[in-house]
């Protein structure tokens, strides 16, 4: 509910204000798919609640942007969780933080990709 909802309430908002809108995802959305991955790649969720919430959210704001909105889905890879080392070591959290501790720039690639709704 969280996830959905919460999207929901954001991306009517921008709507509303004529605002645009960054949603921060995770690749949860890719769920089970191999190999590498892209922005075309099937989605296999599964039974993941974080990815079926996801891919919800990402479907909403799809079809709110068909509808005017500016919005851009950042998905971020190794973000977080049990698995995720160290501060610097992986995930893009850990070496933001590193890089801001270090007083240096953060790393940061941007590759524009159109959505496409299935």
């Amino acid at each position: 509910d969280t996830d959905v909802l919460g999207a929901r309430a954001v991306l009517r908002a921008c709507v509303a204000t004529a605002r645009p809108v960054l949603l921060g995802r995770s690749s949860a959305v890719y769920g089970r798919a191999g190999g590498i991955i892209n922005e075309d790649s099937p989605r296999l969720p599964g039974a993941a609640p974080a990815a079926i919430a996801g891919l919800a959210a990402e479907a909403y704001a799809a079809a709110l942007a068909a509808r005017g909105l500016r919005c851009v889905i950042a998905r971020y890879f190794n973000l977080y969780g049990p698995a995720v080392d160290g501060a610097g070591e992986s995930g893009c959290v850990g070496r933001f933080l590193a890089c801001i501790r270090q007083g240096q720039p953060l790393p940061l690639q941007f590759q524009p990709v159109p959505i496409t709704i299935r």
